[in-house]
This record gives C-alpha cells, structure tokens and sequence, in this order.
C-alpha cells in the first residue's frame, strides 16, 4: 500500500479530536480522497453508479467528503461501524 499520503488525520478539538481517513480501497488499489471526489463526481456528470468505496480498516462502504467549514477532506462511513477506529463515534 502506498503511503504517499496520510490514511488518517487527527483533527483539533473544535472538531471532536477525532480520526478522520484520508484514503479508501476500491478493489485491490487504494486512493486518496482528492482522486476519490473526482471519480464520484465524474460518475454523476456520466450518469454512472460511483465505485464501491471501502474503509481501509474495516471493509464496509464509504464515501467522500469535500473540505468545508472546520473540516477537511476525508471519508464517512455510510453506516456507523462501533467497531472500527475510523468511523464516526453515534451522538
């Protein structure tokens, strides 16, 4: 796996200190977030079904974020996964 770039970021306190991924599998081949908004983003304008996005650490379905407000790029899990360091802690 390459590691040209981070799989996970800590994020300050003002955004609940926690590890946001920055890379997901699609297959065998990982890819960063960036390159990840791009492909969803050209499967929309084709009018295509996005790739299967997978966490890293876990396996499940993911799906990318753009930067916004406090928040940088990164991954979310389509269903909250209590077992898996990257995925959104329930409120």
């Amino acid at each position: 796996m390459p590691d040209d770039f981070p799989l996970i970021t800590l994020l300050g306190e003002e955004e609940m200190t926690m590890a946001k991924s920055m890379k997901c599998a699609i297959g065998t081949r990982t890819v960063s977030v960036d390159d990840a908004i791009e492909m969803r983003d050209n499967a929309k304008k084709r009018k295509l079904d996005y790739p299967d996005f997978q966490c890293p650490e876990c396996g499940k379905s993911v799906r990318p974020h753009c930067a916004g407000g406090n928040a940088c790029a990164h991954f979310e899990h389509l269903s909250r996964n209590p077992n898996c360091r990257l995925s959104d802690p329930a409120r």
